[in-house]
C-alpha cells in the first residue's frame, strides 16, 4: 500500500512541474521563395538579459527549416534568428502557455560584407627598346618639391654629380623635353628648370650628331642623350617654383658680409609646341645653379653641367632664358634658343703664416697676406634653326 502511494505522489509532481514549461514551435522561412530555411540558429535568452551568454540557448532549423523548443520555462524571451546571407532576425517571446506556435518567421536577403582585399603591385621602374631605357617616373618616391635633379638621383645606371650626368656610364650632353632642345647643352640648367611631379618617364638613348642627323648616315659620332616626357596635363599651362632664405651670422671678419641671403626660382610656360622657361637665382652662399660654362661665359661643345671647384666667398646673379618652338606640318620649322646673364663677383682672403725650428730658427718668421676682389660679367646667347 505504501509503495502505490509513493508512485502517485510521484506522478503528480511531474505533471505540476511539467506544466509550468512552454513548447514553442516555429518556422524559419526565405522572404522571397517562402521555402524553408534549414540549418538557421535561433537563439533564445531573457528578455531583461538578451547579452547574457550563459543564459542563452541555442537550436538549429530543421530540413523544411521547423523548429521545436521545449522545456522552456514560463516568461518572456528574445529570438534571434540568423542564417549566413540574410538579416538576423529579433522576435519578442511570451511563453505564457503549454505551447505557443509562432508560425512562420521570414528572414530577408542581406548582402554579406567582406573585407576589402588589397593587393600592391610594385609598378614597372624601367624597360628597354632598342638602344633605348625608358624609366617610369611614378615608380620612384622624391619629395613634392622636387626637381627633375632629384628624380635622376633616384634610378638606377644614372647618377649626378655637382650638375653633370652620367647615363650606363657616359656623359649626358644634352636635355630634351618631350623631344625637343631644353636650354641647349646645359644639362645642369635643365635640371633644375624643371619639377619632378611633371615628368610622366625619363628616356636615356644615343643622340646622333647634327652631320649624321641631317645627312642620315651615322658617323660614329653619337653621345647620351635624355628626353624627359611631361604628363600631358603639364603640357598646357604654367608652372614652376620660388625659394628664397635668410641668415645672420654674426662677429665676421672684413670681407664677409655677416648677412646671408638666397633667393631663386624658376617659371615655365607650355602651350603646344612652344616652350618658354625663366630661370634666376641672386646670394651670397656660393650657390651656382647654372653649369660653370654659364657662370664664367665660356664657349664651346661642354655645356654639360661641369662645375669647377670656386675658391673664395661668391655673390651670384644670374638669369636664364629658353625658347623652344616648330612650325610646319611635322615641324617642318624648329627654333630652340637661350640667353643667360651673370653677375659674379668672388673675394679670396689669404694668410700665411710660416717659422723654422732648429736649427733654423735664425732664419725667423714670415708672414703673408693678400686678398683679392675679381667681378663677371657675361652675357651668352645660342640659338639653333633647323629647317627641313
Amino acid at each position: 500500500m505504501k509503495r502505490i502511494l509513493i508512485t502517485l505522489l510521484f506522478i503528480c509532481i511531474t505533471a505540476v512541474s511539467y506544466a509550468q514549461n512552454s513548447k514553442v514551435t516555429l518556422t524559419v522561412i526565405d522572404a522571397a521563395t517562402q521555402e524553408g530555411v534549414a540549418g538557421a540558429v535561433v537563439a533564445v535568452a531573457p528578455a531583461a538579459e538578451p547579452d547574457n551568454e550563459d543564459k542563452t540557448k541555442y537550436y538549429t532549423s530543421g530540413f523544411g527549416g521547423e523548429t521545436s523548443i521545449t522545456g522552456l520555462k514560463r516568461g518572456e524571451y528574445k529570438l534571434k534568428i540568423s542564417f549566413l546571407g540574410y538579416a538576423t532576425k529579433v522576435v519578442d517571446l511570451k511563453a505564457n502557455a503549454a505551447t505557443v506556435a509562432l508560425g512562420k518567421i521570414a528572414l530577408e536577403e542581406e548582402a554579406t560584407k567582406i573585407e576589402t582585399v588589397v593587393k600592391t603591385v610594385q609598378a614597372i621602374r624601367a624597360s628597354q627598346k632598342g638602344d633605348t631605357v625608358a624609366y617610369n617616373a611614378d615608380a620612384f618616391k622624391v619629395a613634392n618639391d622636387a626637381d627633375v635633379e632629384g628624380l635622376l638621383k633616384k634610378m638606377p645606371g644614372i647618377t649626378v654629380t655637382d650638375g653633370q650626368v652620367e647615363a650606363q656610364g657616359e656623359t649626358v650632353k644634352k636635355i630634351l623635353v618631350d623631344g625637343k632642345e631644353f636650354f641647349g647643352e646645359d644639362v645642369s640648367t635643365a635640371l633644375n628648370s624643371l619639377p619632378a611631379q611633371s615628368v610622366k618617364s625619363v628616356e636615356v638613348f644615343n643622340k646622333l650628331s647634327d652631320n649624321a642627323e641631317f645627312s642620315g648616315v651615322d658617323d660614329g659620332e653619337s653621345y647620351k642623350a635624355i628626353n624627359i616626357v611631361t604628363h600631358e596635363n603639364m603640357r598646357q599651362g604654367v608652372f614652376g617654383k620660388v625659394y628664397a632664405g635668410y641668415g645672420y651670422q654674426p662677429d665676421t671678419d672684413d670681407i664677409t658680409n655677416e648677412h646671408k641671403y638666397m633667393l631663386g626660382g624658376n617659371v615655365n610656360y607650355f602651350h603646344g609646341s612652344s616652350r618658354i622657361s625663366l630661370i634666376g637665382l641672386l646670394n651670397n652662399i656660393n650657390q651656382q645653379n647654372f653649369s660653370f660654362e654659364d657662370i664664367l661665359g665660356v664657349d664651346g661643345d661642354g655645356g654639360g653641367g661641369m662645375r669647377r671647384p670656386q675658391r673664395g666667398l661668391a655673390n651670384v646673379g644670374s638669369i636664364g632664358l629658353n625658347y623652344s618652338d616648330s612650325w610646319g606640318e611635322k615641324e617642318k620649322v624648329k627654333l630652340q634658343a637661350s640667353y643667360f646673364y651673370n653677375n659674379t663677383r668672388t673675394r679670396n682672403l689669404n694668410e700665411i703664416i710660416k717659422w723654422y725650428e732648429a736649427p733654423l730658427e735664425e732664419l725667423g718668421t714670415l708672414e703673408q697676406s693678400g686678398n683679392s676682389d675679381n667681378r663677371n660679367y657675361n652675357h651668352r646667347l645660342n640659338a639653333r634653326l633647323d629647317w627641313r
